[in-house]
């Protein structure tokens, strides 16, 4: 088993500190492991479950504020079932292994609330956890770049895409209101790349979730493109 405390962040890292249960599901025994223990120095409560059929089990029994799926096991039916049902209430985190899985094939992931790209780091899960309870989530929270915390030199580079990234949002909205989807598509594949690759997984990750909904929502696609647009703050606050 690995040493998982050594995966922690800095003690003096920024933390909010909730309180809920979350059910855990994840095949991988040492991801199961790192997922839960980011999970409990939040404050909140986790159950950890390998499979669909013990998900459901737990959710006849327990009351769970959050539940937090692989996609490593989000075809089995059990689980399937926990997505597509319209009695569900409980907000639905999926763990995707890229941000190149093909979507089509997980038609039933329109029901997720929100997307993490795997590694997930506790920073990044810990900002999920916050907004799916959002009592808890009453301030605007600085978007670092991960790439700084190695490559500190990259912050001028880091700099000119923050700058630039209201107008690439702005492309992206004008396609869609245009139903331009071609060009949409086009533009929010460069989005997702280039959010990944300055370091912004939150960028990749709405990204994900608005190609999840392009064919069946577009008020979900909408929001999620406010999202993208009220991050530009978010990250000049980082770069203060």
């Amino acid at each position: 088993m690995k040493d998982f405390e050594n995966n922690l962040e800095p003690a003096n890292a920024p933390v909010n500190f909730v309180s809920g249960n979350v059910l855990l599901v994840e095949s991988d025994v040492d991801r199961l492991e790192l997922l839960s223990l980011y999970i409990r120095t939040i404050g909140m409560n986790v159950d950890v479950v390998s499979n669909g059929e013990q998900a459901v089990e737990m959710l006849l029994c327990v009351h769970y504020d959050l539940i937090i799926i692989s996609i490593s096991v989000t075809k089995e039916q059990a689980v399937v079932e926990i997505l597509e049902s319209k009695k569900h209430i409980t907000p639905v985190v999926v763990i995707a292994d890229n941000a190149l899985f093909d979507s089509s094939e997980y038609s039933y992931l329109q029901d997720a609330d929100y997307f993490l790209i795997k590694p997930v780091n506790r920073k990044r899960l810990h900002e999920v956890l916050l907004r799916c309870m959002p009592h808890s989530f009453d301030a605007v929270i600085p978007l670092d770049s991960s790439l700084l915390e190695n490559e500190p030199e990259l912050l001028d580079l880091i700099k000119k895409y923050v700058c630039k990234y209201p107008d690439m949002i702005s492309e992206l909205k004008i396609a869609f209101d245009n139903s331009d989807y071609k060009q949409f598509e086009k533009l929010l594949h460069d989005i997702k790349s280039t959010g990944g690759n300055f370091g912004f997984m939150l960028i990749t990750e709405l990204a994900v979730m608005i190609t999840v909904h392009l064919n069946n929502d577009n008020n979900a696609v909408s929001s999620l493109l406010d999202e993208l647009a009220g991050l530009h703050q978010r990250m000049e606050l980082a770069l203060q």
